[in-house]
């Protein structure tokens, strides 16, 4: 991933609307259209196997893209689990949905975990995944019962990935003042919603990275996703975001929230 001026922002402040969970296989859940320099999806957005095998949910993955093309000069796109649903893990469902987006040139695709330079801000992003209780077996044969993820990528692959994304944001934190960092799971068990405080399944959603956001205060923002609540609050200097917009047709109430932003 190369580096890119920003253009837009004026007297070093960028403005960056984010989101997650658009879940845009369901329907035409939402386009966005808030004011901002960057727009970051932060996965569940779409589906590999929509692109490659459903045209009618290829067509609506690209009305969405086309539109957010237009409005945003920057667009950062990371996946989530559900990128992923029906095709079996080999790395290549988000390199496929790269090359989908590739007519969009102000579209960053991140398909594994990298790093993308807006300006003076280093954006870094990878579906992180879980440490699944540190490769706990046990755990493992619960999470399988208990996920659909594990119909379409093994606990040992989500233990093994998030182990590397680690490093790498590790790698590619260092010598840079500002830094947001995009995953689709959550860095802190206080990303968890009060209701779910408990549950068995909660370490398929998060790894608590506490102690890696303290000592890297040059991360500014950690935007994620996963859990279908709005999350906002800080570990040290670092504020941590999230804002699904989740299965409306479920009915939930995510607290979603069209306008969310910040600015750095």
């Amino acid at each position: 991933m190369g580096s890119t001026p920003v253009g837009t922002t004026m007297e070093n402040i960028m403005k960056i609307v984010y989101m997650s969970d658009l879940h845009l296989e369901f329907g035409n859940n939402f386009i966005p259209n808030t004011d901002a320099d960057v727009l970051v999806l932060a996965g569940d957005i779409t589906t590999a196997v929509g692109f490659l095998d459903n045209p009618t949910k290829a067509e609506r993955y690209h009305t969405f893209f086309r539109e957010v093309s237009k409005r945003y000069r920057h667009v950062i796109y990371i996946g989530g689990n559900h990128e992923l649903y029906g095709w079996n893990y080999d790395s290549a469902h988000m390199l496929h949905i790269y090359h989908a987006l590739s007519p969009y040139k102000n579209i960053k695709v991140i398909p594994s975990y990298g790093y993308i330079d807006i300006g003076y801000v280093r954006f870094i992003g990878g579906t992180l995944w879980t440490s699944m209780r540190n490769g706990d077996q046990i755990y493992a044969s619960i999470a399988k019962k208990g996920m659909n993820d594990f119909r379409w990528i093994t606990p040992e692959e989500v233990f093994t990935i998030h182990k590397e994304t680690v490093k790498a944001f590790d790698v590619l934190s260092r010598d840079h003042d500002k830094v947001v960092v995009i995953s689709h799971h959550a860095p802190s068990h206080a990303s968890v919603h009060p209701t779910y405080i408990g549950d068995t399944l909660n370490d398929c959603y998060y790894t608590d990275l506490s102690n890696f956001i303290l000592d890297r205060p040059q991360i500014k923002y950690w935007i994620h996703g996963h859990m279908h609540h709005r999350v906002d609050y800080m570990i040290g200097s670092t504020r941590v975001v999230a804002n699904p917009f989740g299965y409306v047709h479920h009915g939930e109430n995510t607290g979603f929230d069209p306008e969310a932003t910040f600015e750095i």
